[in-house]
């Protein structure tokens, strides 16, 4: 956010408006978002040191005191989100003249009804000044004659108003010039501060506020037990008044401001006793300007820097928000969340919590030094991280410099890594360590090491690649190191269309392609998703934050959704993960924390079932306390669901997306048995069944599923987006389903040739067009079958050239392909069935893949 600041004591030219971190919320503060600030004589009395002792030389130091505007978060009752507030920070350390303030509950107030809200940013200091002046310390009554010296300022010309309301005769010392001005709020009399020795009296009072009188002069004007008050006092005239009375009648007014003086203000002005004069407004970048300006000491009326226009979509997408509403993009959405929760832990890995504050202070830091190294809206930024505290960090601080997220499996080979690289082009990587090896060699780009211990206040170790050679020098960039010098990353333009993120995702073009998810994209899926999740959560979990079990890798949209967002959006807490093979370690979270979401795919909970420590932290956790467990990216089989329905006592929901769309389309409702449905559309989201020619099928009738909704993909990178995929906003999926009357959809195959591994989209023109480069194979077709296990599996029918062997090209297949895209089985045969031009007919091979035959070789999957 920007705020007002300066770094030494000196000239009006020392202000600068710049970028500092948020605040976040306090126990008796609210989080206000300043429409405007006032401009106060003491705020350039402490610019230029004059209070140096009480301010201290910490600098940076913030500027203003008192301000206006609408509250953003509240945890206090007596402040709701929207409402309109004004008030003044007691002591010297000041910060009013900011975009967003953390505001102590008891040194602020409703503004007036009848007072525009920036206007009321001028009361606080000068009119509670004014009210304390008279009423504590000169304690005026009706008909006691009052001289107000300097009436014209800000606090001259509420003073004269307060006097009278008091009932007061009261006389105004100003000059000709501004005597009418002086007259309309109320004065009696004004006398010309210029035509000499003051005349009048004598006075019940004086208020003297620029403290410039001689206390002599004031003495032949008072009656012989009046007061004299004054705001800032010389010495000499302090022990001039007290030799001339003989006793310490001479009042200082320290003001303090509170929730019933401001009150009383507020009153004032809705029952127009009390009326505000505003002499300039100046906006917060001319912030030097306005002091200049007080400091001629010729206003009439008050100073005033706006704010409110200053940057129009500061927070939550509105100039003045009226509720607390999602965001429309997700640096907004970071911040706010992390002001809001900012003591709750945002992640856990490996025992160490990462609050939301820290994960909102390291991110902003990632991207300051983003920004350092040029990194500009729209630049990729590639992510090659398992998932461990350091990968929201880095993502959430790419965000916030505007860059597009490129995640990368961390399991790629240096092929594939390689490949990814070349096509998306960052300008940035940050990498495990550990997975030096499977970076090219002739990198140009920066590389960031994050290791597991990041985050963690581990000491990090030099980088060696596995062979045990140091890294290049350009891997020697240590996140931990970044991380050690904190910063705030500079404001960035950034609008709900633009790229946030580039997906790996599969097609019947073979070569991987990545779908462009935008801003909206993302914060669609995760208002969709967390509307459906939410209404199926108990009042306490909804209230609290949710706490979800993120075995799904961050590095694809579905686990960075539903594990990456949404607890940021609620204030809830992810689980992460860091290998999901390693069962023990789910095991072992289910059993430690309270799980409530576990979002999955069939080959994990699969693979859980058959293991011992999961089954005994299930019968650890009651049945009544249960977990909203979701599936997706594959189907989830009858057997599966079967058997956890039996061991935990309630149901896992089926639920269907795509890459393309973000994360989830649909999903079934809680206390759905297993039927092979896949639910019903999400909030936003429209479905249809189409024929072939584009029509739309009733219920019942199996044709392409089309969906359109704010989590839909505008299509892919590179100008890779087809026609055919995407036609007035209606995504087509490839798949094959039909809508049962209750309006549930229900999956019956897919038209592409897409095969899905655990989870995972697999190209059989990749894998052909990689074990082609073999020498030993003169021809070669993959298709995918059934699998229990892991939903599909891979079948490589394979021509040998003479002298190979299946042991060959499965060597290869391990050398070159990750393991959820290595064939299950290889198929030996003489020749391909192929069409009279050539084309392989792969529906003449599925016979033989689904019978026993060939080398099986069991690759583990992930």
């Amino acid at each position: 956010m920007l705020a007002v600041m300066f770094d030494q004591y000196g000239t009006a030219d020392e202000l600068e408006l710049r970028e500092v971190a948020p605040p976040l919320l306090k126990e008796g503060h609210v989080l206000v978002q300043v429409m405007a600030a006032s401009v106060n004589p003491k705020d350039t009395f402490v610019r230029k040191g004059r209070f140096s002792r009480l301010t201290g030389k910490r600098f940076p130091l913030p500027s203003g005191y008192d301000a206006a505007g609408v509250v953003l978060l509240s945890s206090n009752p007596d402040f709701a989100t929207g409402d309109r507030v004004f008030g003044m920070l007691n002591g010297w350390r000041g910060g009013a003249a900011a975009e967003v303030v953390s505001w102590p509950v008891k040194e602020l107030a409703l503004a007036p009804r009848s007072l525009p809200l920036a206007d009321a940013a001028a009361l606080p200091v000068a009119a509670l000044t004014a009210l304390q002046a008279l009423r504590d310390h000169l304690a005026v009554l009706p008909g006691q004659s009052i001289l107000i010296n300097g009436a014209s300022g800000g606090v001259g010309s509420f003073a004269v108003q307060i006097a009278k309301a008091f009932g007061a005769h009261v006389t105004a010392v100003c000059s000709t010039e501004r005597a009418e001005y002086i007259k309309d709020l109320g004065a009696d009399t004004v006398l010309d501060y210029r035509a000499g020795a003051l005349s009048g009296g004598p006075y019940d009072g004086v208020f003297d506020v620029f403290g410039n009188l001689s206390a002599r002069s004031v003495a032949g004007l008072m009656k012989p037990r009046g007061r004299y008050v004054t705001t800032v006092p010389s010495r000499a005239t302090v022990l001039a008044a007290l030799a001339v009375w003989k006793r310490p009648r001479t009042h200082i007014v320290n003001v303090r401001s509170c929730t019933k003086d401001l009150n009383v203000l507020a009153a004032m002005v809705d029952a127009q006793q009390l009326r505000v004069a505003v002499d300039a407004r100046f906006p917060a970048t001319e912030a030097a300007a306005a002091h200049r300006h007080v400091e001629l000491k010729h206003t009439m009326g008050k100073v005033l820097l706006i704010f409110e226009n200053l940057r129009p979509r500061l927070l939550g997408g509105q100039k003045v928000p009226t509720n607390y509403a999602v965001p429309v993009i997700l640096p907004e959405l970071l911040r706010q969340r992390c002001m809001r929760f900012h003591d709750r832990p945002a992640y856990i890995a490996f025992g160490t919590r990462l609050n939301f504050d820290r994960l909102l202070r390291h991110a902003e830091t990632f991207a300051a030094w983003l920004q350092t190294e040029g990194v500009q809206p729209g630049d990729r930024v590639a992510l090659l991280l398992p998932n461990c505290l350091a990968f929201p960090v880095a993502a959430f601080g790419s965000l916030l410099a505007g860059a597009v997220l490129a995640p990368l499996n961390p399991l790629y080979t240096r092929r594939e890594v390689s490949d990814s690289l070349r096509r998306l082009q960052p300008k940035i990587i940050v990498a495990n360590p550990l997975l030096a090896n499977s970076l090219p060699e002739d990198l140009t780009c920066r590389v960031v090491a994050a290791s597991l211990g990041d985050c963690h206040g581990i000491k990090a170790w030099p980088v060696r690649r596995l062979s045990g050679e140091p890294a290049p020098p350009h891997f020697w960039v240590s996140l931990a190191r970044i991380l050690r010098r904190p910063a705030v990353a500079k404001h960035v333009n950034i609008e709900p269309g633009d790229l946030a993120m580039l997906q790996a995702t599969g097609g019947s073009t073979g070569t991987p392609r990545y779908a462009r998810l935008t801003q909206a994209n993302l914060l669609s899926a995760m208002e969709q998703l967390l509307s459906w999740c939410q209404s199926r959560l108990p009042p306490a979990s909804r209230r609290q934050g949710m706490t979800s079990l993120a075995a799904l890798p961050l590095y694809h949209s579905y686990g960075f959704v539903t594990c990456g967002l949404q607890n940021v959006a609620v204030g809830g807490c992810a689980i992460l993960i860091a290998d999901p093979r390693r069962l023990a370690d789910i095991a072992a979270a289910w059993r430690r924390y309270p799980i409530e979401v576990f979002p999955g795919v069939n080959t994990l909970f699969r693979s859980l079932l058959a293991e011992p420590k999961f089954q005994a932290a299930l019968n650890h956790r009651s049945a009544n306390t249960p977990v909203l467990v979701t599936a997706g990216g594959m189907p989830l089989t009858k057997a599966t669901a079967t058997s956890w329905r039996f061991a935990a006592g309630y149901p896992i929901l089926q639920g269907y997306g795509s890459t393309e769309t973000t994360s989830a389309v649909s999903c079934s409702a809680p206390g759905t048995e297993y039927d092979g449905c896949v639910g019903a559309p999400l909030a936003g989201t429209q479905v249809r069944i189409c024929d072939a020619q584009g029509l739309t099928l009733p219920a019942g009738n199996v044709g392409e599923l089309q969906i359109k909704g704010g989590q839909v993909s505008p299509g892919y990178w590179d100008g890779e987006r087809t026609e055919s995929s995407l036609i007035d906003g209606w995504f087509n999926t490839g798949d094959l389903a039909l809508l049962e009357p209750d309006g549930r959809l229900r999956l019956m195959g897919r038209l592409k040739e897409l095969v899905i591994v655990s989870g995972f989209n697999v190209y059989p023109i990749e894998i052909e067009a990689y074990i082609q480069q073999h020498s030993g194979v003169a021809d070669c077709a993959v298709v995918g079958v059934p699998d229990e296990r892991t939903g599909e599996a891979i079948i490589l029918f394979v021509v040998l050239r003479s002298g190979a062997t299946i042991q060959d090209i499965e060597r290869f297949a391990r050398e070159g392909l990750t393991a959820y895209k290595r064939p299950r089985r290889y198929i030996a045969v003489d020749a391909m069935p192929k069409t009279p031009v050539g084309k392989i007919v792969k529906a003449k091979l599925m016979p033989l893949a689904v019978v026993p035959g060939g080398e099986d070789f069991r690759n583990g999957t992930t």
